[in-house]
């Protein structure tokens, strides 16, 4: 099922992935359950999980005036990905293929970074939850719903359709939008895996 169709009837379940799930993707995870638990159901997960959820992301969050979820960080499971409507990965290494979209932000670590490296790093994973958040509302609340439930094969060249390579005309399905939308040039869209 297409995430426009998801959105319609229930909230999205995202994973929002990282190095050691003891930073960025936890950061992402209390976001977005902060800001969004109308639109999605958020959670989080590492490639190689720290011991302990970083005390400096911690403290970072209640600036914000957000605690972090209890639970030590835990490792992602391949037999879990498909269940998840989005992957967000905000690290540089790949995931396994898989059928669900999967979005690569590369966000530098913010392991031994000076604190206000830190707090930027912070911040902009806010940015781009909050823009995630609004553009799954829109998708929910007031996009066009003339999409079809199938695939577009390779030959279509619907002009209604922005460009997934160039990503040059502004994308109309709303979860390439809110990539498109989100830092250009540094985001990475790849769909059913990101091979590294």
């Amino acid at each position: 099922m297409l995430l426009f169709h998801v959105l319609k009837e229930r909230r999205a379940r995202v994973l929002f992935v990282c190095l050691g799930n003891s930073y960025r993707s936890k950061m992402a995870e209390t976001f977005a359950h902060a800001y969004g638990s109308d639109i999605l159901e958020a959670d989080s997960a590492g490639f190689i999980p720290a011991r302990t959820v970083s005390h400096t992301a911690r403290r970072l969050m209640t600036e914000k005036g957000l605690t972090m979820p209890d639970g030590p960080p835990r490792r992602w499971i391949q037999s879990e990905l498909d269940g998840y409507d989005l992957i967000v990965n905000l690290c540089e290494y790949g995931l396994p293929k898989t059928s669900v979209p999967v979005v690569k932000i590369l966000l530098p670590d913010p392991v031994g970074r000076p604190e206000e490296e830190r707090r930027e790093i912070r911040d902009e994973i806010e940015i781009i939850v909050q823009t995630m958040l609004a553009q799954f509302r829109q998708a929910r609340d007031e996009w066009p719903w003339n999409i079809s439930a199938e695939p577009e094969s390779a030959s279509d060249s619907s002009p209604e359709r922005g460009s997934e390579e160039s990503m040059e005309d502004r994308p109309t399905d709303p979860v390439r939008l809110f990539w498109w939308q989100t830092h250009p040039t540094s985001v990475q869209l790849q769909l059913g895996g990101l091979p590294v």
